[in-house]
């Protein structure tokens, strides 16, 4: 660090002096940022070639999902629908084991059983194509003055 030279008592030398050093402090601080500035340039942000970026490459944060306003599922206050247990169903489907799980003892199928767990499965039918002809009928007399169109009522 430079020695300090002798200061005088004199108040305007004093003042002359603290100007000049705020004036070559805002230089520095100029330099500075600019030294900064050219430090962060890369390929991205400047002219520069991508080869000038060096080898080390900048670390990329995955793309995270953001965090949803609401809660999956059904919101508070809202009214749900259900489909309810029917006590007709359509079919009736029975799973027979035809061995014990528990001592693999074979079951008869007229054996009395427990039933360990029931459940309704809603199966939508396939959609089916459904064919329509549509005939047209018009009278055997032939008519010169106006014919009418198939489709047209």
């Amino acid at each position: 660090m430079k020695d300090l030279p002798e200061l005088s008592d004199d108040l305007p030398t004093l003042k002359g002096v603290i100007k000049d050093l705020l004036a070559r402090i805002a230089e520095l601080e100029a330099e500075n940022a600019e030294l900064k500035q050219r430090l962060g340039l890369t390929s991205h942000n400047s002219h520069k070639p991508p080869s000038s970026d060096g080898l080390s490459k900048a670390t990329t944060k995955p793309g995270l999902p953001k965090k949803a306003k609401r809660k999956n599922g059904g919101q508070d206050g809202h009214q749900g629908k259900t489909l309810m247990r029917s006590e007709t169903p359509d079919i009736l489907q029975r799973h027979l084991p035809h061995r014990c799980e528990c001592c693999q003892r074979p079951i008869a199928d007229d054996e009395a059983c427990t039933v360990i767990a029931t459940r309704q499965v809603f199966d939508l039918p396939k959609p089916k194509t459904l064919l329509l002809p549509q005939h047209f009928k018009r009278c055997l007399i032939n008519h010169t003055a106006q014919t009418p169109t198939a489709g047209k009522t």
